[in-house]
């Protein structure tokens, strides 16, 4: 995946991962403004019936904050290790290592999205 693209794709693909988080985010952290669930504070939106209705409801853009969010840490971190130094080997591992660690992140966090129980 990561290593089959070209560099620029990849930078390309940062930045608009980058733009997309913002809107995820902001959007994310405005579901935990108290006033919309009709309670007092913000450790109030964190209840089990309140996470099971904003996880059924909106599923699909958990996801997507979750793959922008893994892409964009992953990623980066990967272009990091890749300063480092120019080997194939070193370039071969890292690629490697970071395509593991991207589909290991993206599997327990929809796992967690889908199999989440009622309260």
């Amino acid at each position: 995946m990561m290593s089959m693209v070209r560099p620029g794709y990849l930078s390309l693909i940062q930045y608009v991962s980058a733009i997309i988080l913002i809107f995820l985010i902001s959007w994310h952290l405005i579901l935990r403004f108290p006033p919309l669930h009709g309670v007092e504070s913000f450790i109030d939106t964190m209840k089990p019936e309140i996470l099971y209705e904003e996880i059924t409801v909106y599923g699909v853009l958990l996801v997507l904050l979750l793959v922008a969010a893994v892409f964009h840490g992953v990623n980066g971190i990967r272009s990091m290790l890749l300063e480092w130094s120019s080997n194939k080997y070193w370039t071969l591992i890292v690629n490697l290592l970071a395509i593991i660690v991207f589909l290991v992140l993206i599997v327990v966090g929809i796992h967690t999205v889908l199999y989440v129980t009622p309260p």
